[in-house]
């Protein structure tokens, strides 16, 4: 059987305002709109499609959630799915969702040897703040999804650090806000697609108005020796493994990030990988990857969907990059070799 994801309703308004046709006549309060308005963020600003109008009001599509606000609303109650084949893979994810159709979508298949360097070679590094260290623990919910592994920390736990991040080509400030694991990895490297991919989700208040609000790490995980260090996470997913399961684990923020993740890494502008596949992202692909022994990918690969079938290629394909250049941190004579080192 093929894998199913329901997108979730929600029956309680959002902070969203609600604006007449062409993004004037905002109201405080969002009471009510109809399906010719356009609905605003809490600036007046014309959504880019986070909001939608339903049933009356303004209501939020979460582009890491994909929680979709549409009650009494059929039309949006849509299903999708990673099948290859279908009315509802990715192939034609497009037909239900126009933003999977556009032209700066995720992921990609980066190619290290095209990859341009800044006009002064390199960039200010990546600065998480408080700096993770392997001690500090982070408390996470553990969330088996149906169509993929995540991970919320829990920001009331004691041993919160309410970790941010800034330097790179960023202006302000991101907030650690969760993070999503894929398998088989959804970024290829030179055509080669890795075993997982584990994506560390930023989000920016600051940003929402310039519409790039979300950096994500899309960290390459290969099959190879077993790393303890990320035993927490895959005893996490043992526990996890029947559909919409949760548990928690303590896991620092040190151990789920590279080595060098803050000064040699590839960066480019895309989207979110699954519907409504929103744009607007900013992508950093760290140079080097993490390792899992094929036990410990087998613990993701033994997670069952909502049709009880285990969960295997819970990936979206590499899409086209077009127009859009990726860009690398480091100096050209560092090389990219180093990327599977």
């Amino acid at each position: 059987m093929k894998l199913l994801v329901v997108s979730t309703l929600v029956g309680a308004a959002t902070a969203a305002q609600c604006c007449l046709p062409g993004g004037v006549g905002c109201v405080d309060a969002a009471d009510s709109c109809g399906d010719a308005e356009t609905c605003c963020n809490t600036n007046g600003v014309p959504s880019t499609g986070n909001f939608i109008c339903c049933a009356g009001r303004c209501v939020v599509t979460d582009p890491i959630t994909n929680v979709q606000g549409c009650e009494d609303k059929s039309e949006y109650q849509v299903t999708w799915d990673y099948s290859k084949s279908g009315d509802m893979g990715p192939k034609k994810w497009k037909d239900t969702y126009p933003g999977c159709g556009k032209k700066m979508q995720s992921p990609i298949n980066l190619k290290t040897g095209s990859a341009k360097s800044t006009k002064n070679s390199e960039l200010p590094k990546l600065k998480v703040r408080p700096t993770p260290r392997s001690d500090d623990m982070t408390t996470w919910s553990v969330h088996n999804a149906g169509h993929r592994l995540e991970l919320t920390p829990d920001k009331a736990a004691a041993n919160w650090q309410d970790y941010k991040l800034t330097g790179g080509i960023m202006d302000n400030t991101y907030d650690l806000h969760s993070a999503v694991v894929h398998w088989k990895a959804e970024h290829e490297v030179n055509g080669n697609r890795q075993d997982a991919e584990l994506q560390i989700m930023w989000h920016s208040a600051e940003d929402q108005a310039e519409n790039q609000p979300w950096t994500v790490f899309g960290i390459m995980i290969n099959e190879g020796s077993k790393e303890k260090d990320l035993d927490p996470l895959y005893d996490a997913a043992k526990l996890v493994q029947a559909y919409d399961a949760k548990t928690t684990m303590d896991l620092s923020l040190k151990r789920m990030l590279p080595k060098d993740y803050d000064e040699d890494y590839y960066y480019y502008r895309g989207s979110m990988t699954q519907p409504p596949c929103t744009e607007g992202i900013f992508w950093v692909l760290p140079r080097y990857m993490l390792k899992s022994s094929d036990d410990q990918i087998d613990d993701l690969k033994d997670m069952m969907d909502k049709n009880g079938d285990k969960m295997k290629n819970i990936y979206r394909n590499e899409q086209k990059l077009n127009a859009r250049t990726v860009f690398k941190s480091f100096k050209p004579s560092s090389g990219s070799a180093s990327f599977f080192g």
